[in-house]
């Protein structure tokens, strides 16, 4: 097990709102501690690139040192008895198309296989190399968890918070795309948007903030003006829910009971950079955090985030709705027209 736990501090994949050093991560006893003691119940949130490396490293012959740090991500998990949770990788998978659903599912009930080895040791000697396969739980019932998946999808079209992240997305990209103005003058229309048009989103402005940056990285902006329609689709798409893996999280730590503490992992550099920004804001609760991040050319952005967020007047967003029920649709359709 120190050696799973080496893999995984090498890897950085862990994240969480705890004030503690990094690799305290990785330290199974902390959790298992506090379950103990304090009845704590962990759950650990997926991104889409995790979840494929554990359910394909089952069928490689020659595994990838990518796909035995996945099965020490559960390995580990098993350790310090924390809970997966996959639900949103299945929903990227499926993006809403029920052609999707079978082979979807199909890799869903092979993680509750291998989430539930009856041999933990199998799943270490896989992942520090000792052997090239490991035991799964092959008589494990899964249809309880598909189940429930088949019935929201047959129940609901689309996610919670779904179209407005992929609006916002919109939004941004669209900006990005003008010419002959500064980036502080882009955010800038970016929240009178938020404010006249739309309605606020306290992480869709921080990840606006950083888009317009000095600091924006590698790979936050996917869209290309001369790709294909579809390639255009996929970009805005891959953008949204990088976007929406963030905003569920901070969802989740809004309904979670008061034993549970909420984790993520992710393999994606853009979702880890930015997750490193919004933890320390979300915990200091105070937007002034960035600045620890920006560039002193930067700081403006966040005297004009406060502005608008201060301005109560001229909103058509009031009272938890918009004044005209296919008022989002409108601007869906409009940036829409603009970038596909």
């Amino acid at each position: 097990m120190d050696k799973v736990i080496e893999l995984l501090i090498n890897k950085k994949w862990l994240i969480s709102t705890f004030e503690i050093e990094e690799n305290a991560h990785y330290n199974p006893a902390n959790y298992i501690y506090n379950i103990q003691i304090h009845k704590s119940k962990y759950i650990l949130l997926i991104d889409t690139n995790i979840f494929s490396f554990i359910v394909n490293s089952f069928k490689q012959n020659t595994p990838k040192d990518i796909h035995r740090e996945a099965i020490a991500l559960i390995a580990f998990c098993q350790f310090a008895e924390i809970n997966i949770d996959v639900s949103l990788p299945i929903y990227e998978y499926i993006r809403f198309n029920k052609e999707k659903q079978k082979e979807a599912f199909e890799k869903l009930e092979l993680f509750f296989k291998i989430d539930d080895s009856p041999n933990n040791q199998s799943l270490i000697d896989y992942a520090i190399g000792k052997r090239n396969n490991y035991t799964i739980n092959e008589t494990k019932d899964v249809s309880d968890g598909t189940k429930k998946m088949i019935e929201w999808y047959n129940k609901y079209q689309n996610l919670v918070q779904w179209d407005s992240t992929y609006l916002i997305i919109l939004k941004i990209t669209e900006l990005n795309l003008l010419e002959n103005i500064s980036n502080i003058k882009k955010f800038e229309i970016f929240m009178n948007w938020q404010h006249s048009e739309f309605r606020f989103s306290m992480i869709g402005s921080i990840y606006s903030i950083i888009m317009f940056s000095s600091i924006r990285t590698k790979g936050m902006m996917k869209y290309k003006p001369t790709a294909t329609f579809e390639e255009k689709r996929n970009q805005i798409d891959n953008m949204t829910w990088d976007f929406y893996f963030m905003i569920n999280y901070y969802e989740r730590l809004k309904k979670k009971t008061l034993e549970e503490e909420i984790l993520t992992a992710t393999d994606d550099k853009v979702i880890k950079f930015m997750f490193k920004i919004l933890v320390d804001v979300n915990n200091s609760g105070k937007i002034e955090t960035l600045s620890k991040y920006l560039k002193k050319q930067d700081f403006e952005m966040i005297e004009i985030y406060k502005k608008f967020v201060k301005n109560k007047d001229g909103r058509k967003f009031k009272d938890g709705r918009f004044q005209d029920d296919y008022h989002r649709e409108k601007l869906k359709k409009q940036l829409e027209t603009c970038l596909l």
